[in-house]
């Protein structure tokens, strides 16, 4: 098994900037609460419990552990620590652009529209 450069760096690309859509997609939808959210334990604190259960139930009949269960994935998604290794564990997004530049071989693909479209090579109008 060899496998293909083409594939595997554009793969790789995709893994680098669609991941990161998502989490700002994430971060959008979910807002500064993401980043700022009380820990579920504070609905053990008697202290605390009925203003993180009052302010964070959004008048939701959803219980607010469950609202909170949410926000946490979200925020483990903006805010985590795989977000790092998401964006570097691949390379630099440079370096797969770079290596797309050299192994894409621009004349084969050329062809490989032409023939799919039934374009027949003509001489140039200016000839």
């Amino acid at each position: 098994f060899l496998p293909d450069e083409l594939m595997g760096n554009v793969s790789k690309l995709n893994v680098c900037n669609a991941f990161w859509r998502v989490m700002a997609l994430a971060g959008d939808i979910g807002g500064g609460l993401l980043v700022t959210m009380p820990s579920i334990k504070e609905l053990e604190n008697p202290e605390v419990k009925d203003y993180v259960e009052e302010f964070y139930s959004f008048g939701s009949d959803e219980p607010t552990k469950n609202i909170m269960k949410v926000h946490k994935l979200l925020q483990n998604w903006t805010a985590g620590l795989h977000g790092v290794g998401t964006w570097h564990g691949a390379g630099p997004v440079m370096a797969q652009k770079i290596m797309l530049q050299r192994v894409i071989n621009y004349d084969h693909e050329k062809d490989l529209v032409k023939r799919t479209l039934n374009i027949k090579d003509q001489e140039k109008k200016n000839d």
